[in-house]
């Protein structure tokens, strides 16, 4: 019997997990896994491409502990933003609305609440989806 629910999402059961405590540690795994590997951080893009079977790895690098990549900051003139901020972040961030009034433009249309939760800057960007919101702000400030 055909599992109509879940006929079209492929057997991941072999999928690790890895969730390394630095950046430096993390970009050890990604290397020596490579083609292997795909970094995770809100995920919201990466659950899609694991049910449609485009990703083909099977080492998931959950870089959400990681203290580097987080938060909002002005350091020496710039806004410094942590690859795995999320988007309701950036939305919600005094800094981002008042000196980079574009990104929080950007991040209050954005999606819907649950994905700007999840969603992440890094991912947005590294991604690379046709329809990321946050390039056009970030190629404005220079990011």
């Amino acid at each position: 019997m055909i599992d109509v629910m879940n006929f079209h999402i492929p057997d991941r059961s072999g999928i690790q997990y890895r969730q390394p405590a630095t950046v430096a540690e993390a970009v050890k795994i990604l290397a020596e896994n490579k083609g292997r590997a795909a970094i995770m951080g809100g995920g919201t893009d990466l659950m899609i491409d694991l049910r449609s079977g485009e990703f083909k790895g099977d080492l998931l690098v959950d870089v959400t502990g990681i203290a580097e990549l987080q938060g909002i900051r002005e350091e020496n003139g710039r806004v410094v933003i942590g690859a795995g901020v999320t988007i309701e972040e950036l939305r919600q961030s005094p800094i981002v609305k008042d000196k980079l009034p574009a990104l929080a433009a950007a991040a209050d249309k954005f999606a819907g609440l649950q994905i700007r939760n999840r969603g992440t800057i890094g991912g947005n960007v590294g991604h690379a989806a046709p329809c990321g919101d946050t390039h056009p702000p970030s190629i404005l400030y220079d990011g």
